[in-house]
């Protein structure tokens, strides 16, 4: 095990994301805390373009080899990650290449219901691109959401106090920055839904991470003042995303202009929340669920951005 070290926008997603806490088949795998996750199912290419072969297990690491014709195979590991921190323990999860040397750091935030099998495989996605990811336990350890009531009322009382939010943001990256493997120097965050709003509000607190990229986010700032944002941003939109409507969207952009700050907002039509949960169908009005090419495009547009930020 590694060192130990009202209806606002949360009362919406409590009403639109069950979907994305499953995982193959639907079914919302629990466990105790210390114990490590079920064993996904793999096969065919992942969303790197890399065939992964089937995992092993080794200790509380999961073992997935992902490799290319004429590239160098990379064993990418999955090892629990206990740390410290205000309101902590936290569980996270550290997923790279153990092998690799020292590679830039990539903080994952998820959505509302906690830390679970999607956010894992998205971080062995960019695992495969170069980096060492720390997927993010921001509730604490044992805390996670079963079920959209269960996960709203963790995502209110997380949320109900900005300031806290901010430490444990901070917190977070310190434990990605002091990570083996981990250049502290070049480190970022992607987060999606409500981890796309922990995205915005690490840059709004002055961490120390060069880029930030959020996913069908939410983009009210909280009620004191930002530090000096010093990370570039990418903030990837669903232009239905009854979440967000167009005066949210426009108010985040005034936000980062008058604070100085490097960033790009793409809003994708007939796209609306949560575009990346490929185990969601789209609903009927076209305003919640998987969207496959914005969910290509936006990736695209994610690697893009972080190898020019961060390499």
């Amino acid at each position: 095990m590694a060192r130990r070290t009202g209806a606002g926008p949360e009362a919406m997603l409590a009403e639109h994301e069950s979907a994305e806490r499953t995982g193959p088949g639907g079914i919302a795998a629990e466990r105790e805390p210390g114990e490590a996750p079920p064993v996904a199912t793999y096969g065919g290419a992942s969303a790197s373009g890399r065939t992964l072969a089937p995992p092993v297990r080794r200790g509380l690491s999961l073992v997935a080899s992902a490799q290319r014709e004429g590239e160098k195979a990379m064993a990418i590991t999955r090892t629990v990650h206990i740390h410290e921190g205000p309101g902590g323990p936290f569980e996270s999860m550290v997923v790279g290449d153990a092998a690799a040397g020292v590679q830039p750091g990539m903080l994952l935030f998820p959505n509302f219901f906690g830390t679970k099998e999607w956010d894992f495989a998205k971080a062995e996605a960019l695992a495969a691109l170069g980096y060492q990811v720390l997927v993010v336990d921001y509730y604490g350890q044992g805390k996670r959401g079963h079920d959209m009531e269960s996960s709203g009322h963790l995502l209110h009382d997380f949320m109900a106090d900005r300031a806290a939010v901010k430490r444990r943001l901070l917190d977070a990256l310190a434990e990605l920055r002091a990570l083996p493997g981990v250049d502290p120097e070049r480190c970022g965050a992607i987060g999606f839904c409500a981890g796309g709003k922990c995205v915005l509000d690490l840059a709004r607190a002055g961490g120390a991470i060069k880029a930030g990229v959020s996913f069908h986010g939410v983009y009210d700032a909280p009620p004191f003042p930002n530090a000096v944002i010093t990370a570039k941003l990418l903030i990837c939109d669903g232009w239905n995303d009854q979440l967000c409507p167009p005066e949210a969207k426009l108010a985040l952009c005034r936000e980062l202009t008058e604070a100085g700050a490097d960033w790009q907002f793409i809003s994708y039509g007939d796209t609306g929340h949560a575009f990346t949960a490929d185990n969601t169908p789209m609903n009927a009005e076209r305003t919640f669920g998987f969207q496959p090419e914005t969910n290509r495009r936006s990736w695209k547009a994610m690697t893009d951005f972080l190898a020019e930020t961060l390499t």
